[in-house]
Formats: structure tokens, C-alpha cells, sequence
């Protein structure tokens, strides 16, 4: 009898998705701040400090809100930073600070976002679902035809009154043209289930279609500064949906890419 010492295409699988689990769990208590204005170049745990206690009105006798910040690349013309915060504050956040941001925000015309921290495979799956929605935004827009409302929240795409599926389904069954796409593979962001309805033929590349509109052909997208502020607005709209605080999501399982369709991903939920 001979034993194989090659790991098998399912056990890398389940150590993909255990990885992926432990990194949901480290990335829970990391968040990155965007938009927040630091004209006279105030240290990261200065100016996090006062935005914590001045806006977000974090009690100052609680645990430090913010640590090991860093520079998290531009957002605009302002630099993001990316930091480590304490439970005490993210409840407080999801509780009352994030009313008080919108207000202030509202107030100063400003646009502060506190988003959490993602691992490669949540963030493609949700720019996969913005991905689709400004593409068959743009196919009816360039074929004169009336665009069904599309959108993207809690990791579902919605497509008029008739879809509600993931990015990876909806990309796979109505054919979308991925030329442009510079994500993981579409392989890649499926689930286990989405891969088998797919492999047994219950899901099949191409079956559904969009009345009066090509979604296979090839077509470049818009760019531009409107293109990337209608893409973070919705983002955040996606994100802001579906935050809770630590121990929730430690404690009960969390709306992911695949809820809804991942006892049956061939199923079109109707509306």
C-alpha cells in the first residue's frame, strides 16, 4: 500500500480557507482612516488622538483608541492612515461615533471614512460586485437602453427586480466580459459550493441575459476622478453595512460574499 505525500487539491483548499479565516480575525481589530485633514502635519497618534476625543467624542479616560499607525497610501490628496483600535472604541464607534462623523462631515463638507481592514479575498469580491455594476451601468448607457437599478451591499449584487446573486455568480452566468479586470481570478473568489454547483452543472457560464444589451463584449470603463468617487462612495455604502464590533463578529457569523447562495448558488433569489 502506497501513501502519497503530495497534498491533495482539497486539503490545500481547506488550508487556504483556514488561512483566510485567521486573517479575517487579526484584520478584525485594524481599520483604515481616510479624508482626515492634517495640515500642520501633527504626528499619526496626535492627530488620531484629537480626531478620536474632538469628533468622534471617545471618552479620554477609556483605553487609547488608536495604535501603531501608519501611513495607508493616498485617498485624494490626503494621506490615509492605517491603525490598530481597542474594542472600547469600536463600540463606541458603531454606537454613536459613526453619527457624530456624518455629522461632522456634513458640517465641514469633509469626507472622513473609518473602513475596516480586509483580507485579498473580501476586498476583490466586493471590487468584483462595483466591477459589474459600473459595466452593465456603461453597456446600457452606450446602447441608449434604461439601466435596471444595480447594487452592491452586504456582499450581494442586485440587478433589477429579478437578480440578487454574488459578484462571482453574476460575473459567470450573465457572461461579463472580465477583460479589464486586474482581481484574483474568478476561480479564486468562488466558494467551495459555487465551484461544485458549477462543476455538477447547476450553475452554466452565459444563461442569463439583460434585455436589449451585449454583457460579453468587451468595453473600457470610465476613469476619472467622478469614476473613483462613485466607487468609493458605494464601497463605503458596502462597508458601513455590514460593520460590527469584534466580539460580534467573533461571536456569530458575519453577512460574507456567498450569504444568501451558499446552500444553493444556482438559485436566483427573486424580489
Amino acid at each position: 500500500m502506497s501513501i502519497s505525500l503530495t497534498p491533495s487539491k482539497q486539503s490545500n483548499e481547506r488550508k487556504l480557507a483556514f488561512q483566510d479565516s485567521i486573517n479575517k480575525k487579526v484584520l478584525l481589530e485594524w481599520v483604515r482612516v481616510t479624508g482626515l485633514p492634517n495640515p500642520r502635519k501633527k504626528s499619526f497618534d496626535r492627530i488620531l488622538q484629537e480626531f478620536s476625543s474632538d469628533i468622534l467624542k471617545y471618552p479620554k479616560e477609556k483605553p487609547l483608541a488608536f495604535s501603531w499607525p501608519t501611513a495607508a497610501g493616498m485617498s485624494g490628496n490626503i494621506l490615509a492612515i492605517r491603525a490598530k483600535v481597542t474594542y472600547d472604541f469600536w463600540r463606541h464607534f458603531i454606537t454613536e461615533g459613526r453619527g457624530l462623523l456624518a455629522e461632522y462631515n456634513k458640517k465641514n463638507n469633509l469626507d472622513i471614512r473609518i473602513n475596516r481592514e480586509q483580507t485579498i479575498h473580501v476586498s476583490d469580491n466586493e471590487r468584483l460586485g462595483l466591477y459589474i455594476r459600473k459595466y452593465i451601468r456603461e453597456v446600457h448607457s452606450k446602447a441608449n437602453r434604461k439601466c435596471p437599478d444595480v447594487t452592491y451591499k452586504k456582499g450581494i449584487l442586485t440587478i433589477g427586480k429579478e437578480y440578487s446573486m454574488t459578484p462571482t455568480m453574476a460575473a459567470i452566468q450573465f457572461g461579463i466580459n472580465l477583460e479589464a479586470w486586474n482581481g484574483l481570478p474568478i476561480q479564486e473568489l468562488m466558494s467551495p459550493k459555487e465551484k461544485e454547483a458549477l462543476k455538477r452543472g447547476e450553475v452554466k457560464a452565459g444563461s442569463l441575459r439583460l434585455t436589449g444589451v451585449n454583457l460579453t463584449k468587451a468595453l473600457t470603463l470610465k476613469s476619472g476622478m467622478d469614476n473613483n468617487k462613485e466607487n468609493d462612495q458605494e464601497k463605503s455604502e458596502s462597508c458601513t453595512s455590514t460593520a460590527e464590533s469584534p466580539e460580534l463578529e467573533n461571536g456569530r457569523k458575519r453577512p460574507t460574499n456567498s450569504e444568501g447562495f451558499e446552500n444553493n448558488p444556482a438559485k436566483l433569489a427573486k424580489v
